[in-house]
């Protein structure tokens, strides 16, 4: 039961994830949209107040992902009985985020597989920046978590 609850996780995580990831670029694209559009001036007076809804916009989406993650493992242990593997499928999610959302987006926009999300204010876009100056590679950074987990379930399943 675990085992096919385990590949059924995966499966659905990614799709989850590629359909984050696509409702995010169009966002993006829309709000470019709008920049381009719009009169530099103007655009200046309100860049402030665009930047204030962006990061409230991304403060509700986290909890509205958390809020996902967080039932999908109760239901894994209401299921299972197994809270040990609950929590791993919880970070399973976790670690297959960091890929495929990140790549999806860069994708999208049309930025190559290498893109890095142009956000000073999130603090994963600087981490990985931060890295990528430092010569470490962001995939290996996401790749690690990932691995990491897979290998940890595999062994207890």
């Amino acid at each position: 039961m675990e085992l096919i609850i385990f590949l059924s996780a995966i499966i659905f995580w990614i799709i989850y994830y590629v359909f984050e990831g696509l409702h995010d670029t169009a966002f993006i694209k829309e709000r470019d949209i709008i920049k381009e559009k719009v009169k530099e001036e103007n655009y200046k007076s309100i860049d402030n107040r665009v930047k204030y809804y962006e990061k409230l916009w991304h403060r509700f989406d986290s909890f509205e992902k958390s809020l996902v993650k967080i039932v999908f493992s109760i239901l894994v242990y209401l299921i299972t009985d197994n809270i040990l593997f609950s929590f791993q499928l919880l970070c399973l999610a976790l670690t297959i985020r960091i890929i495929m959302h990140d790549l999806v987006v860069a994708i999208g926009l049309g930025k190559g597989i290498n893109h890095i999300g142009p956000s000073q204010d999130i603090w994963w876009d600087s981490f990985l920046r931060k890295m990528n100056s430092a010569g470490i590679n962001q995939y290996f950074i996401k790749a690690v978590p990932l691995i990491t987990i897979l290998l940890w379930v595999i062994y207890t399943l």
